[in-house]
């Protein structure tokens, strides 16, 4: 792979590979868990969310592997759950249609309720489930299965960074200012502050055009597990 298709990542399948043969598990797996984080309020079974945050929890060696098994387990009963409703639309939509009912337009579309009461396809609930599912079970198999949308370029480029120009962080810019921000941000999981974080990396005497501009893009979407935060933290 080249720095060229790294950044846009148009080859999902080649990016994949190339994590595959590089990157660590933790970083893996906060990746997947990233993307999940993403389409949090679409997932539809608070068993999802549930494997998502035991998840993180064993990346950072707080959840033990049982722990891990478990959340996979409760994820996949609500994958099936998904299914046995699309099921039952689809009987009801063939009885629907032998009784001839002009409502059979009107249920045409199958739909499921995310969290905050909205619809949305069983197509699309099916995904966010299966993702959640395979994010406890092994983050490679996430990478592999889920579809293209799922794995937006800003999560892969936030976890990992540009890793053909690798960036030095001096010590001297970890300040206790900088740490405390970057801490917050990784335990509440909001990263409106990288824009703060840039002005106290600043302060500290870093001038790396990399990581200033990484805290202030706006169209940046910021995971736990982004690379900026690993380094002022001490993380890998």
């Amino acid at each position: 792979m080249t720095e060229a298709e790294w950044l846009t990542c148009d080859d999902r399948e080649a990016a994949v590979r190339y994590l595959w043969q590089t990157a660590r598990d933790r970083k893996l797996r906060l990746l997947a868990c990233g993307c999940c984080r993403c389409i949090w309020e679409s997932l539809p079974d608070e068993r999802s969310r549930t494997a998502v945050e035991i998840a993180e929890q064993h990346a950072d060696g707080l959840a033990t592997t049982d722990e891990l098994s478990d959340a996979a387990s409760h994820a996949e009963a609500a994958c099936l759950a998904i299914d046995a409703k699309e099921d039952r639309f689809r009987r009801e939509q063939r009885a629907i249609r032998c009784a001839w009912l002009l409502e059979a337009d009107a249920v045409e579309e199958g739909f499921v309720l995310r969290s905050d009461g909205r619809q949305m396809s069983f197509d699309d609930a099916r995904a966010y489930a299966s993702g959640a599912e395979l994010v406890a079970q092994h983050p490679i198999a996430f990478l592999e299965q889920v579809p293209r949308w799922f794995l937006p370029p800003t999560v892969i480029h936030d976890v990992f960074g540009n890793p053909f120009r690798p960036v030095t962080f001096s010590p001297e810019w970890r300040t206790s200012t900088a740490v405390a921000i970057a801490s917050g941000m990784y335990e509440s999981r909001d990263f409106s502050a990288m824009p703060i974080l840039a002005d106290a990396l600043q302060d500290a005497g870093c001038d790396d055009p990399d990581i200033l501009a990484h805290c202030r893009d706006e169209k940046q979407v910021h995971v736990r597990g982004c690379w900026l935060v690993a380094l002022v933290l001490c993380v890998t």
